[in-house]
């Protein structure tokens, strides 16, 4: 005879399965409250997302640099020709009878990077990481919002997610600059006025190429 402290095994499966039931319920509920929203689908739109992102920080890097280089070329053929002592200038006084005399170049008056976006490579992917981000949130990479749509509903999805994805590199910028002990510009910010016309530039960009590919996509 068996014991009466013996447990049946076809009671042990049926706990487990009843157990493993309500987790499945609570896993239904969860998924029910926390909608995810759907996978990005439109592999071609991301693609040149990606490329315009990596083009435009390559661009605007080599064109400050090359800026930079400029004026500081400038500065010193001045310096050549009229000393190099005679570095002050006050326009004010200049009334068309006064010697010319020089600008003093001061790293204000060049294009300047903080140290997180010194970088084009680097500045290129902390970008196109934010822009995955949020454009996962708005629908940036679904056909119903990028070419199987109206061009305003595309324009208006770009704009929101890269209001999204400035947001993310305005925080991330500035933390990074913070923590790497970064000088304060205009007396309470790490961000330069060059890395905010990247950041917020980056706009005109990517809107123009959706609005490109919806074009395209909506005429053919």
């Amino acid at each position: 005879l068996k014991s009466s402290l013996e447990e049946d095994p076809s009671d042990n499966a049926a706990n487990v399965n009843a157990s493993k039931n309500e987790d499945n319920k609570l896993l239904d509920a969860l998924k029910e409250k926390i909608k995810l929203p759907k996978s990005p689908e439109d592999g071609t739109v991301i693609s040149g997302d990606v490329g315009a992102i990596f083009l435009y920080s390559y661009i605007d890097h080599f064109a400050n640099n090359a800026y930079s280089k400029y004026l500081t070329l400038e500065h010193n053929m001045n310096a050549e020709s009229y000393g190099a002592h005679a570095i002050w200038l006050d326009r004010t006084l200049n009334h068309g009878y006064l010697p010319p005399t020089l600008e003093p170049l001061v790293s204000g008056s060049t294009p300047c990077y903080s140290n997180m976006l010194h970088s084009p490579g680097i500045c290129a992917v902390m970008m196109v990481s934010t822009w995955a981000v949020a454009g996962y949130f708005t629908g940036a990479f679904l056909f119903e919002n990028t070419v199987m749509c109206d061009l305003r509903r595309a324009v208006v999805t770009t704009g929101k997610t890269w209001m999204v994805a400035c947001a993310l590199m305005l925080g991330i910028v500035v933390t990074g600059n913070a923590m790497c002990g970064c000088p304060l510009h205009q007396g309470q910010f790490t961000l330069t006025k060059t890395d905010a016309d990247y950041i917020f530039d980056s706009m005109s960009v990517l809107v123009t190429w959706r609005f490109v590919l919806n074009y395209i996509y909506s005429r053919f």
